[in-house]
């Protein structure tokens, strides 16, 4: 469990990343959504013990922050932006991290970390390069040395940018697989990733939460408030321009342009309303924000 009470991070004068923060993260899947510049990425490398709070308390698995060397023996963290030695191979990697991590008995290392490529489909790719790894691939590495050594606690950062369909497929399975009996903390801008892995979930924006709860109380923020209409062109551009209606999306069809909207009220007197989804209900949530 990660508990976290009154957290601020202030960088400099008037420049908030995170502000009084509140938030319990049990054990399992837990999911962190926001737009860019929301305070998710900050707040990871306070968790992963990078970055020191301005303010407010931290405790994993009843650790404080101040317990820095041995919080890190327990977590895993994928950072945002991984650096990945482009001289070493991708097993020469893993042995390095495995020995940071305390694995000093060299076979029970080797096994973990045999186990590991194989789950991360890297195993062909083990004694490569890691200069001659493919964006996708040493993603899949940086995954690879998070899951090292079977932390306690998992901290992910934006997991699946640069993964293909399918490796995000199988990236999520192995999360839900990881997370039995442990805290997985996965932060993303991408709806579907929590949608397919975890039932609970926080909303940050401009570094507030704005949601805590579950899928389908997210969901319930944009009910009665998603319509489908179908205009000529003169009325999606004033459709577009109107503050109070937020375009989900739009394509061409004969005679005009379809569209998904999220507004209060109906925009057209032929407009349909649709059932949210969860995308929707976080779209509602936090306005013309996502990215």
């Amino acid at each position: 469990m990660i508990k976290i009470e009154d957290l601020s991070k202030q960088f400099k004068k008037d420049v908030w990343a995170i502000r009084n923060l509140n938030l319990t993260i049990p054990t399992g899947m837990f999911g962190l959504l926001g737009p860019n510049a929301a305070g998710k990425t900050t707040l990871m490398q306070i968790l992963a013990t990078l970055l020191n709070p301005t303010s407010g308390t931290v405790r994993i698995n009843g650790r404080p922050l101040s317990d820095a060397e041995e919080i890190r023996q327990i977590i895993g963290y994928l950072p945002q932006f991984i650096e990945i030695y482009p001289h070493m191979t991708g097993y020469d990697f893993l042995d390095y991290i495995g020995v940071m991590k305390g694995m000093n008995d060299p076979r029970l290392r080797k096994s973990a970390i045999d186990t590991i490529l194989e789950k991360v489909n890297l195993q062909t790719k083990a004694k490569d390069k890691v200069r001659t790894y493919s964006g996708g691939m040493k993603q899949r590495l940086g995954i690879a040395q998070a899951l090292l050594a079977s932390p306690e606690i998992l901290i992910v950062d934006e997991p699946t940018a640069g993964l293909d369909p399918e490796e995000r497929i199988r990236f999520r399975h192995l999360l839900s697989e990881f997370s039995i009996k442990r805290t997985v903390l996965l932060s993303t801008h991408i709806v579907s990733d929590i949608e397919s892995s975890c039932q609970r979930l926080a909303v940050m924006k401009q570094g507030v939460l704005a949601f805590v709860g579950s899928q389908r109380q997210l969901q319930a923020r944009a009910e009665g408030k998603v319509w489908q209409v179908e205009v000529k062109e003169e009325q999606f551009l004033r459709l577009v321009g109107n503050p109070e209606i937020q375009l989900i999306h739009s394509r061409r069809i004969p005679g005009g342009i379809q569209c998904k909207l999220i507004a209060s009220d109906s925009p057209t007197a032929n407009a349909l309303s649709l059932s949210p989804s969860l995308e929707d209900g976080y779209l509602a949530l936090i306005g013309g924000e996502a990215s």
